[in-house]
């Protein structure tokens, strides 16, 4: 699976007008941006399914609150998994201690991504309604305030190279 995702790399040079403005970051925030769109997808999905059967019963804020943090648990570990094959693939990674620093890492900066998102949510919703249908478009809007936090965090302190840290280090 490795192998086909950075396959891709080569895939988005062959595209006459990204290829020839596509600098390496610019390729690590499309493929982020790629990863976060999958995610956006398990995210609403969760959502979703959250309120409209788990949490059904509930007060509504309380209801698209436990939906909208299932949804986000739910996305942030199938993110972590494809941001760290692939998005930040090209980067010395460790041993298994360093995989799980990296993931507590990356939930605690997709956490401040969180708490942007369910302000942006609730904020919404409290002026411009509860509904179901309406909740899946604030969350989408509560998504994308909270990516460039969650990008910024993970390219500079969650995927960061284990080996620019040991040369730091000596």
């Amino acid at each position: 699976m490795i192998m086909t995702l950075n396959k891709m790399d080569g895939w988005f040079n062959k595209i006459p007008i990204i290829g020839r403005t596509l600098t390496p970051e610019r390729l690590r925030f499309l493929k982020f941006a790629l990863v976060g769109f999958s995610g956006v997808l398990v995210n609403e999905t969760f959502l979703w399914i959250g309120i409209q059967f788990l949490f059904y019963g509930l007060h509504p804020t309380m209801r698209n609150n436990f939906g909208v943090i299932l949804g986000f648990v739910v996305s942030v570990i199938s993110n972590f998994i494809f941001n760290d094959l692939w998005t930040w693939g090209d980067r010395e990674k460790g041993n298994l201690w360093h995989f799980f620093q990296r993931m507590l890492k990356y939930f605690i900066s997709a956490l401040a991504a969180l708490v942007i998102q369910l302000v942006v949510v609730n904020i919404l919703a409290y002026f411009l309604g509860h509904a179901v249908s309406l909740v899946l478009i604030w969350n989408l809007f509560g998504i994308a305030a909270g990516m460039v936090c969650n990008f910024l965090l993970s390219h500079y302190w969650t995927f960061k190279d284990q080996a620019f840290r040991r040369e730091k280090s000596q």
